[in-house]
């Protein structure tokens, strides 16, 4: 099971949404079917949580801007930048695979473009470059503050997520099922 956050693509989809695709696509176009027992399982252990199926996109680029989101809304749902990867991985090691991310920007959102250039190859924000490009866009601290509330709505879901009955995560057949 991976889980993180995710991008809207589609207009219904916003931060907070909980997201079990049905599949994963790469951009390539590869298709990744997650384990659909595993998949359901998760559905009932998370059903508060409102749920949504689809399919997610994992794309090598940051989709910042409501444009790039709509040409990707196509194929796809939502996006993050690793869960293709992952599939792969499991794939090839034949170990089954889910995803369950949390949306942080809808698709009507764009990214701080003071945030983005502040983020190193690995994805790690560098805290003093973000400091220093927001002392110089003033413009983008509400898209910031924004981001921000929507993000600390995603964690608050993944915590939810977390702490559902212990075992009602794990793959079916397991130990810890």
């Amino acid at each position: 099971l991976s889980w993180g956050t995710c991008g809207g693509l589609i207009a219904g989809l916003h931060g907070g949404d909980l997201l079990l695709p049905e599949r994963v696509r790469d951009e390539a176009g590869g298709v990744h079917e997650v384990d659909v027992a595993w998949r359901e399982r998760v559905i009932r252990a998370v059903s508060d949580l409102e749920p949504r199926g689809g399919v997610l996109l994992s794309s090598a680029q940051v989709l910042s801007r409501p444009a790039d989101k709509l040409a990707a809304a196509g194929c796809a749902d939502a996006v993050d930048m690793e869960s293709a990867a992952i599939a792969e991985v499991a794939a090839a090691t034949g170990l089954p695979f889910l995803e369950l991310r949390v949306v942080v920007d809808d698709s009507a959102q764009s990214l701080p473009s003071a945030l983005l250039a502040a983020v190193d190859a690995l994805g790690r924000p560098r805290m003093s470059c973000a400091l220093q490009a927001l002392l110089g866009h003033p413009a983008q601290w509400r898209q910031v503050w924004m981001l921000g509330r929507s993000f600390s709505r995603a964690r608050a879901i993944l915590r939810r997520a977390a702490a559902v009955k212990p075992g009602a995560l794990a793959f079916p057949g397991t130990a810890q099922a």
